[in-house]
Formats: structure tokens, C-alpha cells, sequence
């Protein structure tokens, strides 16, 4: 809870060191490994790479069809130029979204 607050202030240094501490006691939860992911790419001006790709990875590991942990692969490869594995993993995660939703658009435009 207190990594979920922080990052809505926007205060993602704070919010990616608790994230890091809940991680350390939690070893099975996607989702807490995607949104630590999350905040610690955004406390690194938004980049994937390096550590938030490796805890987008362990979520993914966990499990595969995360929709958050799907979104930040692709992006990631997308960043990298490595197009097929972006749009291998976008069309993973389109069917877990709402059809009409701002999100599937946008990943719809990706895949294209």
C-alpha cells in the first residue's frame, strides 16, 4: 500500500524502494513485479531497460499473460527495434483487453 501511494504523488524514487521491499518478501505476485517495474522506469526517466526489464521478465515468468508485464515488453522491444518480439508480445495482451478501450487501440496501432 505504501508503494501504491507514493507512486500516485508521483514520488517514484520513494515508491520503487518500497516496491523493493515488498519484492523482497513476496517471491510470486506478477503484479507486484510489474508495477515495481513501473515505478522504477519512471524514477529512471521512463526506461525499461536494465533492471525494471528484468523485473517485467520475472513477471512474466510468474505469469505470462500479465497484461502490465505484456505492454512494457513490447515496449521495450518496440524501443529496441526488435519488432516481431513487440508484436509478439502486444498480440498477447490484446485479447485481455476491452475491445474499445484507449489501450487497445493503441496496442491495435503498435501491432500495425
Amino acid at each position: 500500500m505504501l508503494a501504491r501511494s507514493y507512486y500516485v504523488l508521483q514520488r517514484m524514487p520513494e515508491a520503487a524502494a518500497a516496491y523493493a521491499r515488498a519484492a523482497e518478501k513476496v517471491k510470486d505476485d506478477a503484479s507486484l513485479y510489474a508495477d515495481y517495474a513501473d515505478a522504477l522506469a519512471m524514477s529512471q526517466g521512463r526506461r525499461i531497460e536494465g533492471q525494471p526489464l528484468e523485473l517485467v521478465m520475472e513477471a512474466l515468468r510468474i505469469e505470462p499473460s500479465h497484461p502490465k508485464a505484456l505492454a512494457m515488453a513490447g515496449t521495450q522491444a518496440f524501443y529496441r527495434k526488435d519488432y516481431p518480439a513487440a508484436v509478439a508480445y502486444w498480440e498477447k495482451l490484446l485479447p485481455a483487453l476491452p475491445p474499445d478501450s484507449e489501450m487497445a487501440k493503441s496496442v491495435a496501432g503498435g501491432i500495425a
